[in-house]
């Protein structure tokens, strides 16, 4: 077994035994970082052995950020050992959740959190911002069969501070709630209680969309491999690795940058993003190995020919192709993704408009710098090269294959 550097580096590699090893080893250091403890918390839990993360709820249940998640693990307990909601929720210590009772009781009277949800099958598009991952969630969401949620995060998170902050559960409507993109508050879906479900029970969180979304197809757009992990620490997924080239992905993001920062500034933000771009796509090229099958779409390409690389799309994910979801995909229930371009479908009727990219709109010498890197211009021709492959190994379809229980059981043998 490789010496793996942090949990999180075991994780994407498909050695979920070696990262629990990784924080053991890390104890006394992690029991400080609460973010830290609550990633570990929640691969025990996610690989069936909850009670092992009892020492790291007591702290967690005094955060606001993991109070709920602790509420849920300490209630499933008492559902397992035959109580009824009512009478688990009666004695079950809920810490900073406490003030969130009336709502927990609420989704508890409406969901089982305990029970595992049903088979389905999990396309999680990767990649960095603004790399194409909103259109392309848009158009597989057309295809038949398939439902999208978007970024899913936003399902447990609010937006506060300019960033994700804890959700108030106990106001499912209030300031910094995301909303079903097309639905509103009115989602017969993405409902306050579905929602504090999932808080206290994020253990099978994609399967649990999907059977939320009534489909045995979903496709998320999470998109960075840490957000991934944390709810899919089984990578029990296939991947849409999603990217443009260095240049075109530093475009979108310089493009949306404010207009009066000086030329220095705009530099060294364009240094510190291609460390980023970099960093992301390494990992998703060479490191990361998700338990289906890893298809890689370049951008550039697919914008210069949509219908072809439509079609090719479908047929390397196995999905059904239907040619009108390029121009006019039904509209589902998904989160979160870049409003710029969600408000251009919606005003055009929900119809994308695919076209090339034209030429980086990026300064010369940002141009120049980028083609000087040796290390860019590789990973992005072994990325241009891999995005041509059709996946020789299929990702399982049978039911009995893809059901959660099935998978841990293959984990601990």
């Amino acid at each position: 077994m490789p010496d793996y550097a942090r949990p999180y580096d075991a994780l994407i590699a498909g050695e979920p035994e070696a990262a629990l090893a990784l924080y053991e080893k890390r104890r006394t250091a992690m029991l400080g970082q609460p973010n830290q403890m609550h990633n570990w918390a929640r691969l025990l839990c996610g690989v069936g052995r909850r009670s092992e993360a009892e020492f790291l709820f007591e702290p967690l249940s005094q955060t606001e950020d993991h109070a709920m998640f602790v509420a849920g693990q300490r209630l499933i307990e008492r559902l397992e050992a035959g109580l009824s909601p009512a009478h688990a929720l009666q004695e079950t210590p809920l810490g900073l959740a406490e003030t969130h009772r009336e709502a927990i009781a609420a989704a508890m009277a409406e969901f089982d959190i305990a029970r595992p949800p049903a088979a389905s099958r999990h396309i999680a598009i990767c990649g960095v911002s603004f790399c194409g991952s909103t259109l392309m969630d848009l158009l597989l969401e057309g295809l038949p069969g398939v439902a999208s949620i978007g970024e899913s995060v936003w399902l447990t998170l609010n937006w506060v501070g300019g960033g994700p902050g804890p959700r108030n559960f106990s106001e499912p409507r209030g300031k910094g709630v995301q909303q079903c993109n097309y639905c509103g508050h009115e989602c017969e879906f993405l409902t306050p209680h579905f929602r504090t479900a999932l808080g206290l029970n994020p253990i099978d969180w994609y399967p649990r969309i999907a059977e939320q979304l009534r489909t045995k197809v979903l496709v998320s757009a999470d998109k960075n491999l840490p957000k991934i992990v944390l709810y899919e620490p089984l990578l029990r997924l296939e991947a849409l690795i999603v990217f443009k080239s260095p240049k075109q992905a530093w475009a979108s993001n310089y493009t949306k940058m404010a207009k009066d920062l000086g030329d220095q500034a705009y530099f060294d933000a364009m240094v510190k993003y291609m460390t980023v771009w970099k960093e992301a796509y390494s990992d998703l090229t060479h490191n990361f190995k998700p338990q289906g099958r890893k298809v890689f779409l370049d951008f550039d390409r697919f914008a210069d020919a949509p219908e072809d690389g439509f079609r090719s799309l479908a047929r390397r994910l196995d999905l059904e192709y239907d040619p009108t979801a390029l121009t006019s995909p039904s509209p589902g229930h998904s989160l979160g993704g870049n409003s710029n371009a969600l408000r251009k479908v919606k005003t055009a009727g929900h119809r994308p408009d695919v076209r090339p990219l034209g030429e980086p709109a990026i300064p010369a010498d940002h141009a120049a710098w980028i083609d000087s890197q040796e290390h860019l211009t590789a990973l992005h021709a072994a990325m241009r090269e891999r995005s041509e492959e059709v996946p020789a190994a299929q990702a399982p379809t049978r039911a009995s294959a893809l059901n959660p229980r099935t998978w841990l059981r293959a984990l601990r043998t």
